[in-house]
């Protein structure tokens, strides 16, 4: 709606401009009395170009609004899913990178969408580092305190009511973490079919190798040297 104003009102105050021109110029080439249309022309003209920077810096506000809302949030969501298998931490967490997707639709300027990607590219990484630990075993997506825990143990436990876990004296309220939310956190680190990468597809050339990366970066050289002469 806000983007729709800003046309509207732009395309007014060049129409206004625009009449209040023609009759300055009926007024000085052509000797006709138009000065007092003109200036109203172009008063109204200058009004309305006041309300369209008006809008222009109304969307730049509420667009660096919802960005830096974005970002605080994707903090957020990296320190609810840090450190811990708590069910409802994780569930809120995607819950969180749910709304992130949707307020992020808001953000209108250019150079917000783009930092915004460059930050979303970011946190790709790091959730993808969280949720591909190597010391996550599959006890600790059942809930199970105890991470390298036998699978079945920690998924018996996790399934056993409230009452027979305090029988049984497990004390930690075992719960596995919600496969809904393991979803939306995984499906986050995706790449869309159709990405284009920045990074092109640019490699150094033999030229480069020799005679740039030899002297200053002898360990990239002896790599770079290394995999073209064992392909």
């Amino acid at each position: 709606m806000l983007k729709f104003g800003k046309i509207i009102t732009a395309l007014i105050a060049i129409v206004l401009f625009t009449i209040g021109i023609k009759y300055l110029y009926c007024s000085i080439v052509m000797g006709s009395n138009q000065s007092q249309v003109a200036g109203v022309f172009i008063a109204l003209g200058a009004s309305i170009f006041g309300i369209y920077l008006h809008f222009c810096n109304t969307a730049y506000r509420q667009s660096e609004k919802y960005l830096e809302f974005s970002f605080s949030q994707f903090k957020d969501i990296v320190k609810l899913i840090s450190d811990n298998n708590d069910r409802i931490k994780w569930i809120t967490a995607s819950r969180i990178l749910a709304n992130i997707e949707q307020i992020s639709l808001n953000i209108s300027i250019k150079e917000h969408k783009e930092l915004f990607e460059i930050q979303k590219l970011k946190y790709k990484t790091i959730i993808r580092d969280l949720l591909s630990d190597e010391n996550k075993h599959g006890a600790f997506f059942y809930g199970s305190d105890d991470w390298e825990e036998e699978i079945d143990d920690s998924a018996n436990k996790s399934t056993l009511t409230t009452k027979k876990q305090n029988e049984q004296g497990y004390t930690g309220g075992l719960n596995n973490l919600a496969e809904v939310s393991l979803y939306k956190l995984w499906s986050f680190t995706q790449f869309p079919t159709k990405y284009v990468d920045s990074l092109g597809n640019e490699i150094f050339t033999n030229k480069q190798i020799s005679k740039n990366i030899r002297g200053d970066f002898p360990g990239l050289f002896e790599y770079l040297t290394h995999k073209r002469n064992n392909k």
